[in-house]
């Protein structure tokens, strides 16, 4: 290839590059696409015939310390984030060298690579989709280079009978060759990770951000139950410093040791109908997974912790599993010495709640009556619910408390739990989401980042573990309908501020978009629960007890077909193929330009002889270069029509050298 790419080339390279760029556009660092564009800028020149070289000795320079930069910090940015840009950057640098077909072709298999990355940021259907479209996309490049001189319409062609020929393949690979675990997994962590942390600092947090990312997806055997019930319990925080709760680490190394022997290691009382529910949690290498109270489980890769929590052995991929919750039944299984120990540790500070906490103590009120007075002070002294409150200053629950009166619920459990401490009453806090978006057509609801909450539970000697949740008394809304009902009523008193995504909500075609992402997410949980225990068990209903033997006929049988197929698609099962007909039409201009002293040479090329017949005779140059662009034109799409158009040039050409 010259030193020119091609309009034709640069274009579907810079939609492909483009396109893959946005689907991992918020998991990559802004300076990284910066790079890209200024690299576009100098491709786009040196085309032009105006290459600056100074500048892209500029660009190989800020890209080289923008490397350097990304891997001295690693261990701030994440490594998965950090091994993103390098790619990205990669993907950038190589348009500053296309010179040669295999450059391009390079760039199209690191555009592969890109494509595979976005899959380890996003996993749900419309991404599935969106990458499918980037691979084909990304594949059309290739196309150009191996079948030069043909229009975009056959290339969108060509890309369609690939996708056709292909999609069985797929179908049959999918559903019945053996299903192996993951040879490796990669750490998607990064500290900059939106959700939940086994741990919170309300009083440092001054804006709570508002990721749209699903979470997981519930699905009921019956209608779901009101939002107001809907208590997606992940992890509870039992030790405090006075600005930070965090899970204990002695609960930690207690519950792994004890997943040795039984996975319900503290048994629910199954008082009431259970609420029956099949949970699809997207992957995640955080050791939680999320259940409505007293859950129930029939998994033996899960276990439920003592404290309700539902753990997970390791797996960093989606997961299924299925569950029962009573939601009636008490959490009154015992209370150790230790637990009781440990939920009752406040650190030294906070004056002025103390102080009030010693007037509830001088009523002598039971610890019922307490919270009673806790949950009444929220509701009815002027405190607020803010995604943006101010931050609070030392010491920070009698800030909250006393002064600034304004919060999220992490502010209100951390405050509440505090009190319930101080006063002698056993007190954790449990983090997890709250509601969910509901698809009552198909008994669905999908929880995600946003919905994150945090509430209290105490223990009363008298009923047990019992949940406070302030936050339904400072702000309804947010409890009894859902949090997006609350952005829409906040919206129209601040509409200036608060992010746009969530304005889309209220337009008629993204509300129809959702309903359609919801209803393909029921297909999308089943691909992603698809695992070797279900192929197993649809194996052994298909074949019985020669499930083994079934599946490897049905491999076979199948991937036989699909050749033979494809074989008959390609013409190797044709007698007469156009094939032969336009390697005839050449052969025949061979045999007929020797009239005219042009003879064809051992390993000679059709545009070397051709180029040859315009430089001996320039008046057919036009006629020869006609021919030569029919000649790869049927070497695309071999038809009747296009051997047709071959005859017609080759006499064209004849009667041009005949004529001169």
């Amino acid at each position: 290839m010259s030193a020119k790419v091609g309009w034709q080339t640069l274009i579907w390279l810079a939609v492909s590059q483009c396109l893959i760029m946005l689907s991992i556009w918020s998991h990559i660092d802004r300076s990284a696409l910066l790079v890209c564009l200024s690299c576009w800028g100098w491709q786009i020149a040196k085309e032009l015939g105006y290459p600056i070289n100074a500048i892209k000795y500029l660009i190989v320079a800020v890209t080289l310390y923008l490397c350097f930069d990304r891997v001295v910090h690693i261990q701030q940015l994440g490594v998965l984030s950090v091994m993103a840009s390098l790619l990205v950057l990669g993907f950038s640098l190589k348009l500053l060298e296309l010179k040669y077909r295999r450059d391009i072709f390079a760039l199209v298999l690191v555009g592969c690579f890109t494509i595979a990355l976005s899959c380890l940021f996003y996993n749900d259907t419309l991404h599935n989709i969106q990458a499918s479209v980037l691979f084909i996309i990304n594949i059309g490049v290739s196309l150009i280079l191996v079948r030069q001189s043909v229009n975009n319409q056959q290339i969108v062609k060509q890309l369609a009978k690939m996708v056709l020929v292909s999609l069985p393949l797929t179908l049959l690979l999918f559903y019945f060759f053996p299903r192996l675990p993951p040879l490796w997994s990669v750490n998607q962590n990064s500290p900059t990770e939106i959700g939940l942390s086994d741990s919170m600092s309300p009083g440092n947090v001054t804006k709570l951000t508002q990721s749209n990312e699903l979470v997981f997806t519930a699905r009921f055997e019956h209608t779901p139950p009101d939002n107001s019930a809907l208590y997606w319990r992940a992890l509870v925080l039992e030790d405090f410093d006075g600005e930070t709760w965090q899970q204990n680490p002695m609960r930690k190394r207690l519950t792994n040791h004890n997943w040795n022997g039984d996975r319900q290691l503290n048994p629910v009382f199954k008082q009431g109908t259970p609420l029956r529910y099949t949970v699809t949690a997207l992957g995640s290498d955080q050791p939680w997974l999320y259940g409505l109270d007293r859950v129930t489980l029939d998994s033996k890769e899960l276990a439920v912790a003592r404290d309700y929590s539902i753990h997970k052995f390791g797996q960093s991929d989606n997961i299924q599993y299925q569950a029962q919750s009573f939601l009636k039944a008490p959490l009154n299984s015992p209370i150790s010495i230790y637990e009781r120990r440990l939920n009752t540790q406040v650190p030294a500070g906070n004056p002025r709640t103390r102080a009030w906490v010693n007037e509830l103590r001088e009523q002598g009120l039971s610890g019922q009556q307490v919270m009673a007075q806790v949950m009444q002070r929220f509701a009815q002294q002027n405190y607020r619910y803010s995604l943006e409150p101010p931050k609070m200053f030392t010491p920070q629950q009698d800030d909250f408390l006393f002064n600034k009166k304004v919060g999220f619920c992490m502010h209100y459990a951390s405050a509440m739990a505090t009190i319930a401490r101080l006063y002698g009453l056993p007190t954790r806090v449990v983090l997890g989401y709250q509601g969910g978006v509901v698809d009552a057509k198909h008994n669905t609801l999908s929880v995600y980042q946003y919905m994150a909450h945090a509430w209290v539970e105490v223990w009363l000697d008298e009923l047990g573990w019992q949940r406070y949740d302030p936050t339904s008394v400072v702000s309804p809304t947010r409890i009894g309908a859902g949090f997006d009902d609350y952005l829409d009523e906040q919206l129209q008193q601040y509409s200036d501020d608060y992010s746009f995504a969530f304005r889309l909500r209220n337009q008629a075609w993204f509300q129809a978009l959702a309903q359609w992402s919801q209803q393909a997410q029921g297909l999308s949980d089943w691909f992603s629960g698809y695992n070797q225990q279900k192929q197993t068990q649809w194996m052994e209903q298909m074949f019985g007890d020669k499930a083994q033997q079934g599946r490897s006929w049905i491999l076979a049988s199948g991937l036989l077909l699909i050749l033979m197929v494809t074989a008959w698609w390609l013409g190797l099962f044709r007698k007469s193929t156009t094939a032969g007909a336009y390697q005839q039409q050449y052969q025949l201009l061979c045999g007929q330009l020797r009239r005219y002293d042009i003879e064809l040479s051992d390993g000679e090329t059709p545009k070397s002889l051709l180029t040859k017949v315009a430089q001996q005779y320039p008046h057919s140059k036009s006629a020869a270069m006609a021919f030569y662009k029919e000649f790869e034109r049927v070497e695309f799409g071999q038809g009747p029509q296009q051997i047709k158009r071959l005859k017609l040039a080759k006499r064209a050409l004849l009667k041009s050298l005949s004529a001169g």
